[in-house]
């Protein structure tokens, strides 16, 4: 089944500068997985709404939390842990990303690893304990 994202962006009398957060929204829809079938469209709408915002991520945090929700929601379905999900889903090195470019050495999988490690240790500390 194809995943197939749409996104739309509200721009005003800044429509030039807005595109270029569109794109860098669009590139990080993946964030750090692998997604087979994938297909992302962008398009600006403009509107008389004033922008209310500085675009301090300038797209790039936005996109990271479509992914991050996609994960969920098909962690959710499938009563899996999202950990295993996302493990299972990103990338490795040598692979492309939806863009057609490498992503170099990717680390993604060692430091999901130490997380789980730091999440385990922190929760047998506060069991017994040792943090307030």
């Amino acid at each position: 089944m194809p995943i197939k994202f749409l996104t739309i962006l509200h721009t005003n009398i800044y429509q030039f500068f807005l595109t270029k957060v569109l794109d860098r929204g669009l590139f990080h829809l993946d964030n750090a997985y692998k997604f087979a079938n994938f297909k992302a469209v962008g398009r600006t709408c403009k509107t008389n709404i004033p922008s209310n915002t500085a675009f301090r991520g300038f797209g790039g945090p936005q996109g990271m939390v479509v992914a991050e929700t996609f994960i969920d929601e098909v962690a959710t379905y499938l009563n899996f842990c999202p950990s295993r999900v996302r493990k299972l889903n990103m990338y490795n090195e040598g692979d492309l990303t939806h863009f057609w470019t490498g992503n170099g050495r990717l680390q993604c999988k060692k430091m999901l690893g130490g997380m789980q490690r730091q999440e385990r240790i922190y929760k047998e500390k506060k069991r017994c304990g040792n943090i307030q």
